[in-house]
């Protein structure tokens, strides 16, 4: 028989294997000193637990524990007051602004809204600068990839399979490195 397990030491203790594995492991224990001494430790462990004195939980501890866990939602009327704050100051600022400027309430409005179409249309220049660039980059990312999985189905012909796993574990410890070093630097804020 084999070193026991430590599932086995266990069953053994609390006495929950058939007789015949029980008489196995009895047998195993007599002639292994290692899985001897690992089944007298863990009885010791076990009595020593038993032998500690039940702990006393207040009535309340899963409640507890839950709340901890899973902190209360915020209710509603403090989303509602905060909201409600937050627009009281913007108007009371508003307000002062247009009581010490010399320009008449349709005038502030006119150079908000015109603030407001100026924002919108940077905004969407930015965006579609962001998209298309995002897409060049994708075709570029595709047309390497398409690179490296011809380069490697050639290469597949010509040079035996040791090399071929050499030469891609070299290729993926390289990359990780580089990549973990790019992201080292980047963290850290140094310059690449």
């Amino acid at each position: 028989m084999s070193c026991l397990t430590v599932r086995q030491i266990y069953l053994y203790l609390e006495d929950e294997l058939p007789v015949d594995e029980r008489e196995s492991i009895e047998k195993h224990i007599s002639s292994c000193e290692p899985c001897k001494i690992l089944l007298e430790d863990r009885k010791m462990m076990m009595q020593a637990v038993e032998s500690l004195p039940p702990l006393d939980m207040p009535a309340d501890f899963t409640q507890q524990v839950m709340a901890k866990i899973f902190p209360r939602v915020s209710s509603v009327r403090i989303w509602i007051a905060g909201l409600a704050t937050g627009f009281s100051l913007m108007m009371f600022i508003f307000l002062a602004v247009f009581l010490q400027s010399d320009i008449s309430f349709s005038g502030v409005f006119v150079r908000l809204n015109s603030s407001l179409w100026a924002f919108v249309k940077n905004l969407s220049v930015f965006t579609v600068k962001l998209f298309k660039i995002a897409s060049v980059i994708f075709e570029i990312l595709i047309q390497f990839v398409s690179f490296v999985f011809k380069t490697l189905a050639s290469l597949t012909t010509l040079i035996r399979p040791e090399f071929q796993i050499f030469l891609t574990t070299l290729t993926v410890v390289l990359s990780i490195s580089v990549l973990y070093m790019m992201r080292r630097k980047i963290w850290t804020g140094d310059k690449i």
